[in-house]
């Protein structure tokens, strides 16, 4: 059995001018979600965050022309201070859009 793998795959990036901070997130663990806490070590967070999940039930989900097993689950997450607590599926891609200050 491997150990010590990194299954959280995390990029950032700030959009100084519209005032968000993106960041994408694969978790690559075939069968466990992972919760993690975010925290930003500068500035503060504020009101809503924005989530975009993409994930199907399976790893070997695909779409076709009349199945969509692969489909983009949106939602938002209410925070204050610097950290956000967000749980990732198993097998899925992640993108988390923070309004800064």
């Amino acid at each position: 059995m491997f150990k010590d793998i990194p299954y959280l795959d995390v990029s950032a990036i700030l959009n100084d001018s519209a005032k968000v901070l993106v960041i994408n997130v694969v978790n690559r663990h075939e069968i466990k979600e992972i919760p993690t806490d975010i925290v930003l070590q500068t500035g503060d967070f504020t009101g809503i965050a924005k989530v975009s999940e993409v994930n199907g039930k399976t790893l070997t989900a695909a779409n076709t022309k009349t199945e969509e097993a692969v489909s983009i689950k949106t939602s938002e997450i209410k925070f204050k201070a610097n950290a956000i607590h967000y749980s990732f599926p198993a097998h899925s891609f992640t993108q988390i859009e923070i309004p800064i200050k």
